[in-house]
């Protein structure tokens, strides 16, 4: 050992380096912040085989089933509000005939998927026996993200003691796909729908419903409508026939949706009080019947803004056949507003009042109001 060391110094001397001491490795483990990995819940599913409006027997058994074994609508979401840590998925046999309600069904709670089977097979209305109670067909809850899908929702009703969307009132975050909302009946607002949440409606099929506003829809949060949906031949007392849009909500519609034949007071199709875009669409043929804005009317500083649209053949008792705007700033870009009339025939096309209208980018425009 000593001789070891002897050498180890003669050797440093002669090449006038210092010896450096041996450092031996030791690896360490660092601490990472906290990280929540999102879970991914599973699925539970239930199948309707029956159109008869029955309860669960036994909500959170896992059956979803009524007194006699069998699966009803109402008996799944039961089921599905009583099942924790899943979403859920509710599927149809082909029934052969609508599922008639007789009371609202439960509110959707959880995460559901209810999909049909095309909205010409499976129906879902509310009874039309004499003395049936008055009541809306969904309510999607605030924590819910939900899909209803192919089918169809009709006969709804909402009388003046109660809130509104006679068919649906969302609250979460919901999906409407190839659905087909008719003959729903609202009160003050949304006569098929009202929106509070997040809303999609993905070519979806929205006529015959009737509301003091929003006979079509009645938008209070954040509203996307895309691949053809139509909105048509839907009926408010007051604002909106087809859309009422409220101060500080959202609506916007793409990949050629259309808004035709509808009517109202005033904004036959559309009354904007907050943000609305549409984007290669159509608004054709509404009516404002005693007001303005056969087509469209814009109101407390409202922003609107249309590209590539028609609006056309629309009509208003007062002014602005195809586009009123009371307030805020509306911009055409690229649309065509042509052949609509007013009782004020100078204000076939459009008339802006205290708001203004941006014609931009080619816009082909009829016989046009004071600015």
């Amino acid at each position: 050992m000593f001789q070891r060391l002897l050498k180890y110094i003669l050797s440093a001397s002669r090449t006038g380096r210092r010896p450096q001491p041996r450092h031996r490795f030791r690896p360490c483990l660092e601490a990472f912040e906290a990280r929540l990995v999102p879970a991914v819940l599973p699925t539970v599913a239930f199948t309707v085989n029956t159109w008869a409006d029955t309860a669960d027997a036994n909500p959170g058994d896992g059956l979803a089933q009524d007194a006699m074994g069998q699966t009803s609508l109402r008996a799944a979401i039961q089921e599905g509000n009583a099942t924790q840590n899943a979403n859920i998925r509710i599927t149809f046999d082909d029934l052969g005939r609508p599922v008639v309600l007789n009371t609202a069904l439960p509110d959707l709670a959880r995460n559901f998927e209810i999909r049909g089977r095309g909205w010409d097979v499976t129906a879902v209305q509310r009874s039309d026996v004499a003395n049936t109670p008055a009541f809306r067909l969904f309510r999607v809850g605030a924590q819910s993200v939900s899909t209803i899908a192919d089918l169809s929702l009709s006969n709804g009703l909402i009388d003046a003691g109660q809130d509104s969307g006679a068919a649906v009132f969302n609250d979460g975050n919901l999906t409407l796909s190839n659905a087909e909302l008719a003959n729903n009946q609202g009160h003050f607002y949304g006569g098929a729908i009202q929106n509070n949440g997040i809303l999609t409606l993905t070519t979806c099929s929205i006529h015959d419903n009737s509301a003091n506003n929003g006979a079509g829809l009645a938008n209070y949060g954040s509203a996307w409508i895309e691949f053809g949906t139509e909105i048509y031949n839907n009926h408010a007392l007051f604002n909106g026939g087809g859309i009422y849009n409220h101060m500080g909500a959202t609506v916007s519609l793409v990949s050629n949706c259309s808004l035709y034949v509808n009517d109202a007071a005033s904004g036959g199709a559309v009354y904007n009080r907050g943000s609305f875009a549409m984007q290669d669409g159509s608004i054709l043929w509404n009516i404002a019947t005693t007001g303005s804005g056969g087509g469209l009317y814009s109101d407390s500083a409202a922003d609107t803004t249309l590209t590539r649209v028609r609006i056309e053949g629309n009509e208003a008792a007062n002014s602005g056949g195809g586009v009123y705007v009371r307030s805020g700033t509306t911009t055409l870009d690229n649309c065509s507003v042509t052949q609509n009339t007013a009782m004020q025939v100078n204000d076939a096309a459009w008339h802006a009042n205290d708001g203004t209208l941006v014609p931009i980018n080619n816009c082909t425009i009829g016989q046009q109001g004071p600015v």
